[in-house]
C-alpha cells in the first residue's frame, strides 16, 4: 500500500522547508474529521494543507 498523500505531502514538506529555526515540534494530521490537533503553527511554518480525511480513505 502507497503512503496516503498528505502522509507523503507532510514528510517531503518536512525535509525540504527552510525553516526559521531548528528544532521544531509540529503536528502533522490529515482534514480527519475527528482532528483535534492544531495544524495552524504547521501551516504557517511549513506551508502544509491537508487534503485527506481518514474517514474517507478507510470507507473508500
Amino acid at each position: 500500500m502507497a503512503f496516503p498523500r498528505d502522509c507523503r505531502a507532510i514528510h517531503r514538506r518536512a525535509a525540504t522547508a527552510d525553516l526559521p529555526e531548528s528544532p521544531v515540534t509540529l503536528n502533522a494530521v490529515s482534514r480527519n474529521d475527528r482532528r483535534y490537533f492544531t495544524l495552524t503553527e504547521t501551516m504557517q511554518t511549513l506551508g502544509y494543507r491537508p487534503r485527506d480525511n481518514a474517514e474517507e480513505v478507510l470507507a473508500g
